[in-house]
């Protein structure tokens, strides 16, 4: 079955941009909580994964999301990047840019919760973390941070100083 590989229409009464691949979908819209965004500091990333995250399932299930920048810095995107359980989330490196190199993004951030509301990263945490750093870097896309959030809080890599 053959997929559009661009299409131009609304979503949600924006004007949107949507590249589809056989495993994923990314919107990019023009009216959104993305470009109200007022920075890419770590407070303001967290505010809007939780504005961008199903609520419903922040303290049941593991969701990892992305959020993409342009060349000025500027949010110009969102992604469900996987799902999981309870205590783990699917997160392909692949797929995650495959997606930033679709929509042209120079930056992008990473977040998924723990259910749990334990902001502690897991070794599985910081090994996804490091791998999606170093292929977006390969090609020429910044990680900017990478994130745990809860229903209350969340924890930062780059306020922690752990990415490398």
């Amino acid at each position: 079955m053959a997929k559009k590989q661009l299409q131009i229409g609304t979503h949600q009464g924006t004007n949107v941009v949507s590249y589809e691949l056989p495993t994923l979908e990314i919107v990019l819209s023009e009216k959104t909580i993305l470009s109200q965004m007022p920075s890419r500091d770590p407070g303001s990333l967290a505010a809007t994964f939780k504005d961008i995250w199903n609520q419903a399932r922040i303290s049941t299930q593991e969701l990892s999301y992305l959020l993409f920048f342009d060349a000025e810095g500027k949010a110009i995107g969102s992604m469900h990047l996987g799902a999981g359980a309870l205590t783990m989330t699917l997160a392909d490196i692949n797929i995650a840019c495959a997606a930033a190199l679709c929509c042209r993004a120079t930056g992008v951030a990473l977040a998924h919760n723990h259910p749990s509301g334990n902001l502690r990263p897991s070794d599985a945490d910081k090994q996804l973390t490091k791998q999606l750093a170093e292929a977006m870097k390969m090609h020429g896309v910044q990680l900017i941070d990478s994130q745990i959030i809860t229903g209350n809080d969340y924890v930062s890599w780059s306020e922690e100083g752990m990415l490398t």
